[in-house]
């Protein structure tokens, strides 16, 4: 994915041919950063369940063997 720098927002906005404006690009942009750094924290705390899960896992089968 394309760094969302000012430079490539203006880029894109003038490669709609004026039917988005630049202030509309860079809305869209500040949400799918927002998006982004929603979707990180969601696989950070679903990687931590699993985890979780993998140990308690882990545990049952330890004292299945016994």
């Amino acid at each position: 994915m394309k760094e969302l720098t000012p430079e490539y927002l203006e880029e894109l906005a003038q490669t709609t041919n004026g039917f988005y404006s630049w202030d509309y690009v860079a809305g869209l942009a500040t949400r799918v950063i927002e998006l982004e750094c929603q979707l990180k924290s969601k696989r950070i705390i679903i990687e931590g369940k699993e985890q979780t899960i993998r140990e308690v896992v882990e545990k049952m089968l330890d004292l299945r063997r016994r």
